[in-house]
């Protein structure tokens, strides 16, 4: 569309101007299909559609096994997973096309509420190609997109990040990309841990684990979705990475 429409800020994310007047011509479209696709397409009017979003990172450690648990205990619900980044996903929940986003930060947005469910394990880590005085400076830095809790988490420590060699905003890409070309990372602790055992990455000596906490942002018209983020956080209650 050639023009921005939200803004990303410390307070969280929010519309601009004109991503206002997109969600609010697009919201009412949006609703509608997902009505038609509960009465007709589900082939019961009890049903109840829930769009769930989330990083790949939080699927792979607990969110997804928390999801099936709750699938299994709810017959009537019926679930669209996603995954992406996190500017991506909150932008799909902002504009109606999620119910639900799971995240390493929290939203605010009027009509939305954010609760935290989880606590994500961040660790420092380097390619064995890399000279231990080079990874504590954070050589061939591979930036993974955290948020700004997670540099501001790190400048209070005296930790300052160089510019990257590249930066991705899902870290299962990041991951891959650190062991295919060598450098540095912060990376979920459930990632790299195998790696760490067959000697493929070393935890860099020094910078503390940073706990980040994840919240679950969701519309709070949606009839299931409070439902399912109350369930998420019994079952996230430590995310180990």
């Amino acid at each position: 569309m050639n023009t921005r429409l939200f803004e990303r800020s410390k307070s969280g994310v929010q519309l601009t101007p004109a991503g206002l007047k997109l969600a609010s011509r697009s919201r009412n479209l949006l609703r509608e299909w997902q009505d038609i696709r509960q009465e007709v397409g589900q082939g019961s009017s009890d049903s109840i559609l829930v769009r769930l979003g989330a990083p790949g990172a939080l699927w792979q450690a607990r969110l997804l096994a928390a999801t099936a648990d709750f699938c299994r205990s709810r017959p009537n619900m019926h679930f669209v997973l996603k995954t992406g980044g996190r500017r991506e996903l909150a932008t799909m929940l902002i504009g109606d096309e999620l119910d639900c986003v799971v995240l390493p930060e929290q939203l605010a947005y009027p009509g939305f509420e954010s609760r935290r469910v989880a606590v994500l394990r961040l660790i420092p880590v380097a390619t064995p190609d890399i000279p231990a005085d080079e990874a504590v400076r954070f050589s061939h830095f591979v930036e993974v997109d955290w948020g700004d809790s997670f540099r501001d988490r790190l400048e209070q420590v005296g930790v300052l990040l160089p510019v990257a060699a590249v930066q991705i905003n899902v870290a299962w890409l990041g991951l891959d990309w650190l062991l295919r070309t060598g450098g540095t990372a912060w990376l979920p602790q459930h990632l790299v841990r195998a790696h760490i055992e067959a000697g493929r990455l070393v935890r860099i000596p020094g910078p503390e684990t940073v706990n980040l906490d994840v919240y679950a942002a969701f519309n709070q018209e949606h009839i299931g979705a409070e439902a399912m983020v109350r369930a998420l956080r019994d079952s996230m209650a430590e995310v180990e990475g």
